[in-house]
């Protein structure tokens, strides 16, 4: 009788496929590790640049729509770089204004409108008429500029009138004789914590620098540098104002250029 052993075979892995697996798994592990760390990065840079894309869109906007209802010719530079202007608080076409070398007068006339005004002798509104430069809006010296008692009217058909504290003279008559009512200016600042700040221009001195301002509204962050740069308008053409900004967060940096045409002439 004749006996067979069949030997088992054996199974499992050798010392070479355990290297080999453990080496394709470290790479498998690297790929993967580096993909979802540029996903991240990726969600990371967005997030970013959409915060950027916000916190300007806004303030560009509102700077924007503010310097579009301005007076004309009142914007300027001033020595510590910031942007300063007057916005309209109403318009109209007058009658007739006192004007050197007519009488003074305290009382000017206006063509009739629908818009219903008032104004009182604590509301600090002011009347400009012809302004050329952003001294004439400024400086009460050229007699652009003069501050207004009082007006109230409700859009009836009868001549509308604004009162005047003293008998006064403006400089010149408008091409258009047009005049603005105006009350605070408003000026924007780049400060040093990469801010743009908003702040109301409580009053003048009489050669045209501020003599107060209110606390400053934050209109936007991550603002490297800003500049401004002012164009003054003509008696036909408009003024422009031209805005450079730089924003950046976590390196990532965007750059915004804007003209801003100031459509009203003087």
């Amino acid at each position: 009788m004749v006996f067979c052993f069949k030997r088992k075979k054996q199974s499992g892995f050798t010392l070479i496929e355990l290297v080999t697996v453990i080496v394709i798994l470290g790479i498998l592990s690297v790929g993967l590790s580096s993909f979802l760390k540029f996903g991240v990065q990726i969600f990371v840079e967005a997030t970013d640049r959409d915060k950027i894309l916000s916190s300007a869109r806004f303030a560009i906007e509102r700077l924007n729509r503010e310097l579009r209802g301005a007076v004309p010719n009142s914007a300027r530079i001033l020595l510590n770089g910031c942007l300063e202007f007057t916005p309209i608080a109403q318009g109209f076409v007058y009658i007739d204004i006192p004007v050197t070398p007519e009488p003074d007068a305290n009382v000017v006339t206006l063509v009739p409108t629908d818009t219903s005004f008032t104004a009182e002798k604590d509301d600090n509104y002011s009347v400009v008429v012809y302004p050329l430069n952003s001294d004439d809006v400024y400086q009460t010296i050229n007699s652009k500029v003069f501050p207004l008692k009082s007006g109230n009217f409700n859009g009836s058909g009868s001549p509308h009138t604004l009162t005047f504290f003293n008998d006064i003279s403006f400089a010149e008559d408008s091409t258009t004789e047009r005049l603005f009512i105006t009350k605070k200016s408003v000026m924007y600042c780049h400060e040093n914590n990469n801010e743009l700040v908003r702040y109301d221009i409580d009053g003048h001195n009489s050669d045209g620098s501020i003599s107060g301002q209110s606390a400053g509204m934050v209109m936007a962050e991550d603002l490297i540098t800003a500049t401004f740069k002012a164009g003054t308008g003509s008696r036909q053409r408009n003024g422009t104002i031209e805005l450079d900004f730089e924003f950046s967060r976590n390196n990532e940096t965007i750059y915004f250029n804007n003209e801003v045409q100031v459509p009203n002439v003087p």
